[in-house]
């Protein structure tokens, strides 16, 4: 769930809710957010420290900063306190 710097909700979230709620009533399943801020950074930050040139690297990195969402989604999920970070 995309959050302002300010940490307030963004303009997005009542629109993604209710994106939730229709998957859970659809697939009968519990549908999890997550704030996705500053992924792509990180993303674009950690192919560049490994020294992937710019045109490989802007095709990874939503691609890689969809595999940070989904770390943090299991480290939120297994209850340990310690992030990525």
């Amino acid at each position: 769930m995309p959050r302002k710097e300010s940490g307030e909700p963004h303009s997005l979230e009542k629109r993604v809710n209710r994106f939730c709620k229709t998957l859970e009533s659809r697939f009968k399943l519990m549908v999890h957010t997550i704030d996705e801020s500053y992924t792509s950074v990180e993303a674009d930050q950690f192919l560049s420290e490994n020294k992937v040139g710019w045109e490989k690297r802007k095709k990874m990195i939503d691609m890689v900063a969809a595999q940070l969402i989904l770390e943090d989604f299991f480290i939120a999920s297994s209850g340990d306190a310690e992030s990525r970070a």
